[in-house]
C-alpha cells in the first residue's frame, strides 16, 4: 500500500513513512510506534494481539522481552494522540491479549499529482502568455504571434 494515508479524527497517519499529523501538523512518534500505530489503525475494530505487533516491530526471528518494548510503543502513541488509557478514544486495551484500535478510520484522499507533461504545459503557457503581453506593446501582429508560439509549445509537448 504504497502512499496510502489512513485518517482517523483530526490524525492523518502516512502507513509508508509513519509519519503522524493532527490538522497538517506533525505529531512527533518514534518508529517502532508509529508501526505499531499503523498496524493498529490499520486494523481498526479488529483485535491485534500482542504477538502480532511484535512480530511486526521485531520480526520472528529476533528475541527481545517485547513486553516491556510494547508497553513503550502504547505508551507513546497514546501521549501522541493524547489518549487516556482509563476511557480511550483510540485504543482500548484487550487484557493479556492486545489491542484495539476503537477510533474510525478512513483512507485519506490523495493529492492529485501533476504529470511531467502537465508542468511543461503550464510552464509553456504561462511563457506564451509572457511572451504575448511584451509582444503587445511592440507589435500589432498579435495574431500571428500567437499562433506561432502556441505551434512551439504543441511541438515542445506533443
Amino acid at each position: 500500500m504504497p502512499d496510502q494515508q489512513l485518517q482517523f479524527a483530526d490524525f492523518r497517519l502516512d502507513i509508508e513513512s509513519g509519519e503522524l499529523r493532527q490538522n497538517g501538523r506533525v505529531v512527533p512518534l518514534e518508529r517502532q510506534p508509529a508501526i505499531v500505530l499503523a498496524r493498529l489503525a490499520a486494523s481498526a475494530g479488529q483485535l491485534v494481539t500482542r504477538e502480532d505487533l511484535a512480530a511486526a516491530i521485531w520480526g520472528t526471528d529476533t528475541h527481545v522481552n517485547f513486553d516491556d518494548g510494547l508497553n513503550y510503543c502504547i505508551r507513546q502513541i497514546r501521549a501522541a494522540l493524547g489518549d487516556d488509557p482509563k476511557s480511550p478514544q483510540f485504543i482500548a486495551t484487550i487484557p493479556r491479549r492486545g489491542y484495539r484500535f476503537i477510533a474510525a478510520v478512513t483512507a485519506a484522499p490523495q493529492p492529485a499529482r501533476r504529470s511531467m507533461r502537465s508542468a511543461v504545459v503550464a510552464a509553456g503557457v504561462a511563457a506564451a502568455l509572457a511572451l504575448i503581453a511584451m509582444a503587445e506593446s511592440r507589435s500589432n501582429n498579435h495574431h500571428e504571434i500567437a499562433v506561432s508560439l502556441a505551434r512551439s509549445i504543441h511541438d515542445a509537448v506533443f
